[in-house]
């Protein structure tokens, strides 16, 4: 027997770019120069290539990239990963004696957080076929990280990677928002919005926002979104409840009644009514597909081919564009069915058939307790107690092949429904988001990156 035990080797840590979401070794990062040192300033091709392929603009010209073992020396910290010591470079002194902690993605170029290694550092990423409500639920969900995290998670913080982010990117964008001219399918938008969420125990989490779009033909597109999908700890995969099946046919009856309302107004502008008109005729398009169980179903294009409002519905798109990317089917999914004030707006006469021994009413009434923010219940209503369960259960019962996909393809699901807006923007006065917090927060507790009551 030894008298001594062998001291075991640091750990190694291996890092993600929240950019490019390919994996490397902590010591095979590279480091922008120091903004003192001489080196002369001049595209950079990785970079470049990049924003390139995303077709997201070429940034201009960079100081210079500097790489492992040329014109200078790593310098490493020891950090606790993981509850074991190991070694990560953190900066680079170049020849000049300079020392930059500007860590670049080797394979992208683009900046590393600043906490990237420092902690057991997670990844989130969202994700969800087209049209569902991506955009939106992004700039909503980062608001609320600006201006509320600290009052649910005292002395937590979240700040975006860089102020241009923040000040060019996300505040723009959630103007728009508001004013209703956000273009949520611009492919510019394709940029990522990445941030890092601190807590008091200084873990970390790192949450990159990309809008992918859901019907993007670019290979170069494609192969970001499934390394996304491949690399992340865990996702938030959106669907449109709108478009389930259970609630198609009363969205489009509860739509079709209030368009009918609109017409009867005789002060209404000539273009306002034809928009009106049009806005009808497509409705009882929709409901007369309906009827055949064909709800996706939207008729001949301009060649002649049958067209569809949505190209991929959200078990397909489980099947085919998310599940043979994921590497750990055991992970955490928080599964985020989008626009609930829709289906709040549907008078009860009109809801489903709701599963045997409960009426429509009291279907209804359970929607509005789910549903419904808890400063916003009906007087002595609780809040339902398990999402998970009630939407599993009761709030979808006409797609079992939706649930049935879910539940037996991901080890760990959860259910949320959500509201990014509150309502329709023109219809209402502000926008008032609807639980777009509860699917995160729980994420975070399933990561053990913190634990939070209820």
């Amino acid at each position: 027997m030894p008298l001594f035990k062998k001291k075991a080797p640091p750990l190694t840590i291996k890092l993600t770019c929240p950019w490019c979401f390919r994996k490397f070794e902590h010591n095979q990062v590279h480091f922008r120069a120091h903004i003192s040192s001489p080196f002369p300033k001049g595209p950079d091709e990785l970079l470049n290539t990049f924003y390139r392929d995303l077709e997201a603009g070429i940034p201009g010209e960079q100081r210079l990239a500097l790489t492992p073992n040329v014109q200078g020396q790593q310098n490493v910290r020891s950090v606790t990963c993981g509850g074991q010591l190991a070694n990560l470079v953190v900066s680079f002194t170049d020849q000049y004696g300079n020392e930059s902690m500007d860590r670049l993605c080797p394979f992208c170029h683009n900046d590393l957080p600043t906490t990237l290694g420092e902690s057991d550092t997670k990844v989130i990423t969202v994700v969800g076929y087209t049209q569902i409500g991506k955009t939106v639920y992004i700039l909503t969900l980062l608001e609320w990280l600006r201006k509320n995290l600290a009052q649910c998670i005292p002395g937590a913080i979240f700040n975006f990677l860089s102020r241009e982010m923040e000040y060019e990117e996300f505040k723009p964008k959630l103007r728009e928002l508001d004013d209703g001219t956000l273009r949520t399918n611009d492919i510019e938008y394709i940029r990522p919005l990445i941030g890092e969420l601190v807590f008091p125990n200084k873990k970390a989490v790192i949450l990159s926002f990309y809008d992918f779009p859901g019907d993007s033909g670019k290979d170069a597109i494609q192969k970001l979104f499934q390394r996304n999908i491949t690399n992340a700890d865990a996702w938030l995969i959106l669907f449109d409840l709108t478009k389930t099946e259970t609630f198609w046919r009363p969205v489009l009856k509860t739509k079709r009644e209030h368009l009918k309302q609109q017409l009867e107004d005789r002060n209404l502008s000539a273009e306002k009514r034809a928009k009106l008109l049009g806005q009808l005729k497509e409705c009882e398009e929709d409901l007369e597909n309906c009827k055949n169980n064909d709800y996706r179903y939207r008729g001949k294009d301009e060649y002649g081919n049958a067209a569809y409002r949505d190209y991929m519905m959200a078990d397909s798109w489980l099947t085919t564009m998310f599940m043979p990317h994921v590497s750990d089917a055991s992970a955490p999914v928080a599964m985020i069915g989008t626009k609930s004030d829709v289906i709040l707006s549907i008078p009860a006469e009109l809801l489903p058939e709701p599963k045997a021994g409960i009426s429509r009413d009291g279907y209804h009434a359970e929607l509005k307790r789910f549903l419904l923010p808890a400063k916003e219940k009906p007087h002595g209503q609780k809040a339902i107690s398990s999402p998970n369960s009630f939407i599993r259960n009761s709030m979808l019962p006409g797609d079992p092949n939706f649930i049935n996909t879910v539940t037996q393809k991901l080890k760990n699901p959860c259910f949320f429904a959500v509201s990014s807006q509150g309502g329709e923007i023109g219809e209402i006065d502000r926008r008032n988001p609807i639980r777009v917090e509860d699917p995160l927060l729980w994420l975070l507790s399933r990561l053990g990156l913190h634990m939070l009551e209820g």
